[in-house]
């Protein structure tokens, strides 16, 4: 499947969003992820395909990923990078598991970075189907520039039982804050999506979905 690239956007420091036309109908459940080839000159060991978690949900009508294209980069990032709106790129149809199965539950969610836009996925589907959010975010990311955070944010005052948690690292090894947090959350599903998780992932002995 062809995808339209409409705009690529630096939305924080090394983070770039990229939004591609929807091809006509093209559903996916929120938190689903795409394989995307891009041929290009000198391919480095890692090649020329990549997975990206969906940051958009099926009723915003375009596909938006987000991804670092930051230096030193991969030979794809640097390709993706260079991509002018316009241009094509090869993408898989949507798949995986990493979906909510009962929303009517309470979840807990850790993103780290860019692990985000799944996370975003999911949470902002809720709020689009006028579904409660009965969720608690714990968010790292290598600095206060958290990405997308102004529109979860938004969110979360929208929904009186969505709670978000930031750490910056260092900070996320500092588990006695963390723990202080979950106390009361032990009983709930996890979905933990990003770089860094598997440092907290012990302090959350119970059932998880991690990506």
């Amino acid at each position: 499947m062809q995808l339209k690239l409409i705009k690529k956007e630096n939305i924080s420091e090394d983070i770039f969003l990229f939004t591609f036309a929807m091809p006509s109908p093209l559903g996916w459940r929120a938190g689903q992820h795409m394989a995307f080839h891009l041929p290009h000159l000198n391919p480095d060991a890692l090649g020329s395909k990549r997975t990206f978690s969906i940051l958009s949900t099926p009723q915003e009508g375009e596909i938006k990923v987000l991804t670092h294209c930051g230096s030193p980069s991969t030979s794809f990032k640097r390709a993706l990078r260079l991509l002018k709106p316009g241009s094509f790129i090869e993408a898989s149809r949507p798949k995986g598991k990493f979906v909510m199965h009962d929303p009517s539950k309470e979840h807990i969610f850790v993103a780290g970075g860019v692990g985000i836009a799944a996370i975003r996925c999911m949470l902002a589907d809720l709020d689009q189907r006028n579904i409660p959010i009965k969720a608690t975010l714990f968010y790292n990311h290598t600095s206060s520039l958290f990405p997308l955070k102004q529109e979860l944010e938004v969110l979360e005052r929208r929904h009186p039982r969505f709670h978000i948690h930031y750490f910056v690292d260092p900070h996320l090894t500092e588990y006695g804050r963390i723990k202080e947090r979950v106390s009361a959350l032990r009983d709930y599903p996890i979905y933990m999506s990003g770089l860094y998780i598997q440092r907290i992932i012990t302090l959350f002995n119970y059932h998880k979905v991690t990506k």
